[in-house]
């Protein structure tokens, strides 16, 4: 191998180099043989056009951008390469590099590997776990990157991934227009039977992780946007499938765990306030007819009611205040936090207002956030509970039932991906065969010729 006439543009993770094109020199004949595209593939180089041979990456620098991406979203590729840039520098070579070329590379060789994913028999957008029937199906990533629709041009054309990840625009839109016209929350996820207990916790764990790219990709034209996304998604897939073991012993282990704890706090919620098991049930189905009834924009003006309401909104503002200390970890989690809780002290205070209208007897605000009421002094239908006493009752069983449930959809999933992985490892096997058939063949009829 000798060096050639012609210059070509190396990128490594130690910076830019302009380098001679090598050539093959056969030292017998003395002909020289242009390197070609599957020499450099071969030697780990990848060619930033397919025109012609004016840029090599080494496929090191793609590989270290996908990872630093995945493990952090908020990185840009501008810093990236400044990054690249430097380190050329320190090897002696201060050369800049090109960012559109690097990125339009780094595309399509991603949209290359996830081409070879699916030759493999690899489909990181489904999950072997769940099946084909998932629990539950989140809209939230298109709202959390924000900008989407204002920012960059909208024409979707030139991108590599089309419905991939993202789906359709029009299609979204009318599938948010029906949930919003057929749906409405009347109480939490713990409450809704079958739905286990970390269904919504991993599916909010893959929206964080894709809200922390919005600074990234907010002013990228739609194409961009949509290759950048479905890239960063599909190797937070791929690192999940490998990990998906783990996590659904990790799941087994928690509920295991959970179980006899809930167990416990519900005893002794009823041994404290003299509820029989067999309450349970009606308690819950008072709670959700409430529920259903203070979900309208106007609270009746049917006495009972209106205390269920103003104990509601208190229940729900303590909440909300203890959040602001408790669970929020950021500053705009808190601001979230203060202005719901705002919201319900403002309502709060109407309630208050128009029950000393209709029953002339003033509560303090005080005693309200509190959870003082006049009304718990006087027996009631429920057997002198409270509002909060119910909920805490009944929110404690059905804690205790999305972890039972969690039991059996846990060793559902885990008979899923095993039994998925039979399939594959002996679809596998059988194509290794044929083309281990098919080569003998080859050789077969090739040994047959030179004989002849």
């Amino acid at each position: 191998m000798q060096a050639s006439s012609a210059m070509v543009i190396v990128i490594t993770l130690q910076g830019r180099f302009d380098l001679h094109v090598p050539v093959w020199l056969c030292a017998t004949c003395g002909i020289t043989t242009e390197v070609s595209h599957i020499d450099l593939v071969r030697c780990g180089f990848y060619r930033a056009s397919p025109v012609r041979l004016s840029t090599v990456i080494h496929e090191d620098v793609f590989i270290m951008w996908q990872k630093l991406r995945s493990r952090s979203p908020g990185t840009s590729l501008t810093a990236y390469i400044s990054s690249l840039e430097e380190l050329g520098k320190t090897y002696g070579c201060d050369r800049p590099v090109d960012f559109e070329r690097l990125e339009k590379a780094f595309t399509e060789w991603t949209c290359i590997q996830f081409e070879l994913q699916g030759l493999q028999g690899s489909d990181f957008m489904a999950c072997e776990a769940c099946g084909a029937e998932p629990r539950c199906v989140h809209l939230d990533g298109n709202a959390k990157v924000y900008r989407y629709r204002s920012s960059g041009s909208s024409e979707m054309e030139s991108a590599y991934h089309v419905g991939t990840f993202i789906e359709d625009r029009d299609a979204v839109n009318a599938h948010v227009d029906k949930m919003k016209s057929v749906t409405k929350i009347t109480f939490g996820g713990f409450w809704r039977d079958g739905s286990g207990w970390s269904i919504m916790e991993t599916t909010e764990i893959a929206n964080a992780f894709l809200s922390r790219a919005a600074n990234t990709t907010k002013y990228m034209t739609a194409a961009q946007r949509n290759d950048a996304l479905t890239g960063m998604v599909l190797k937070y897939n791929e690192e999940k499938h490998e990990r998906m073991p783990r996590l659904l012993v990790s799941r087994l282990q928690d509920a295991e765990k959970r179980i006899p704890e809930l167990q416990c706090t519900l005893t002794s919620l009823l041994d404290e306030h003299g509820v029989s098991q067999d309450r349970i049930a009606a308690l819950v189905e008072d709670l959700r007819n409430l529920a259903r009834a203070l979900s309208s924009r106007d609270v009746q003006s049917d006495g009972r009611n209106l205390e269920n309401a103003i104990e509601m909104t208190s229940d729900s503002l303590r909440v909300r205040l203890a959040a602001v200390t408790n669970v929020a970890s950021s500053a705009k989690q808190r601001r979230r936090c203060r202005r719901l809780a705002t919201t319900d002290k403002a309502r709060l205070a109407k309630l208050l207002k128009r029950y000393e209208r209709e029953t002339g007897e003033n509560v303090a605000m005080a005693d309200a956030v509190e959870g003082v009421f006049p009304w718990h002094v006087q027996p009631t239908e429920s057997g002198g509970l409270t509002l909060s006493v119910k909920r805490a009752i009944c929110d404690t069983h059905m804690r205790l039932q999305r972890s039972l449930e969690e039991l059996g959809i846990v060793r559902e999933e885990m008979e899923r991906l095993l039994n998925h992985s039979r399939t594959a490892i002996a679809q596998l096997i059988h194509t290794l065969k044929d083309e281990m058939s098919a080569h003998c063949d080859e050789d077969e009829e090739q040994k047959a010729e030179c004989s002849v």
